[in-house]
């Protein structure tokens, strides 16, 4: 992140970076649209350590949480906001609820004790005193068991466990009409087995597996009738093996190798025809690829040499008649119809 003050440079920052493993590091930052700070957080190998700021929409400081390898160890009031810490005994429940007001409404972090002192849950809020999430922690403050996530109108964002502040087990995710988006299983933080997402009316869009975090086995994605729209195999996270995906009316099949286009690719109009034909070497167009009409008539040659446009390229009508020919030489234009560029810009020149 950069500062100018007229035209020069009087800050640089970096920002919302990862390490050599992805795991988040360094200091993470979000802005409102105007470019004011909402968020303020900093990580150290993938986990929050130190004060987590959040500033309202006027850019003002309303609240800090400190955390210990992505543990909360204490909420602080850190603004000029007139907050109130407050301890409110709870008749049935028997449990005592400590945690900051703000004009009466619950703000930050909400601790939950039983008569023997010890925290059994917490519930954090916004700093309009709107639920955010809640469920149990332990005394060093980590996440246990069962925790749930709202949307700021109230209904349940997400439902899921966590073991020592990792997340395990199934989670399902909802839209904000209760419909579940997305149902799958955690293994020590990171997506494990399989997966399923939905479109908000409820029908299926796509599962897919994982193993560790990463995406394994059997991919499929469906549009909102049930046809399958993409489908192949992943391996270790990258696309491997033949593949086959929609794109509006065409049908591109072909292979993967290492998550790379690799051999050559045939793409199908609806009823069969073929609408393209190309190869491809470790993701870049090579050789000849052609292109055709719905009726089978040639539209177009193309030629590549490792991914750069070479040689003539070749543009057909409806009828099959040559309509024009590009030339390229390492990517770039050098003719049309066997005239220089330069010539054919000297050319209209002279017709002005």
């Amino acid at each position: 992140m950069v500062r100018y003050d007229n035209g020069r440079v009087i800050e640089r920052e970096a920002v919302n970076r990862y390490n050599d493993v992805g795991e988040k590091t360094g200091t993470w930052k979000s802005f409102y649209g105007d470019g004011r700070p909402k968020e303020e957080m900093v990580y150290i190998r993938g986990r929050l350590n130190g004060l987590s700021k959040t500033y309202n929409p006027q850019g003002e400081l309303v609240s800090g949480i400190y955390y210990a390898e992505d543990k909360m160890v204490s909420d602080t009031v850190v603004s000029s906001d007139k907050r109130e810490t407050q301890s409110i005994y709870i008749e049935e429940q028997k449990l005592t609820r400590k945690g900051p007001f703000l004009e009466q409404k619950p703000v930050g972090i909400h601790l939950y004790h039983n008569g023997y002192d010890s925290i059994v849950k917490a519930e954090i809020y916004s700093d309009k005193g709107v639920l955010l999430s809640g469920g149990r922690i332990d005394k060093e403050g980590s996440k246990q068991g069962e925790w749930k996530e709202y949307y700021e109108t109230g209904l349940v964002k997400s439902i899921g466990r966590f073991n020592n502040n990792n997340k395990v087990g199934e989670w399902v995710f909802y839209y904000q009409n209760g419909k579940v988006e997305q149902k799958g299983g955690y293994k020590n933080n990171v997506p494990d087995g399989k997966w399923f997402w939905y479109y908000e009316t409820g029908e299926l869009k796509r599962e897919e597996s994982y193993y560790l975090g990463q995406k394994e086995g059997t991919y499929t994605e469906y549009d909102e009738f049930g046809n399958v729209i993409v489908s192949g195999e992943y391996y270790d996270g990258e696309r491997e093996g033949e593949w086959t995906i929609d794109v509006g009316d065409i049908k591109y099949k072909g292979n993967y190798v290492a998550g790379l286009q690799n051999g050559t690719w045939k793409a199908y109009f609806e009823d069969g025809t073929l609408y393209f034909e190309g190869k491809f070497i470790q993701g870049s167009p090579d050789g000849k690829h052609k292109l055709y009409y719905p009726q089978g008539i040639l539209k177009e040659e193309q030629y590549y040499k490792m991914g750069f446009k070479e040689n003539n390229w070749k543009k057909y009508g409806e009828n099959g008649d040559l309509a024009f020919i590009v030339t390229y030489k390492n990517n770039k234009e050098i003719r049309v119809n066997g005239i220089k560029i330069e010539d054919i810009g000297k050319s209209k020149v002279k017709q002005l």
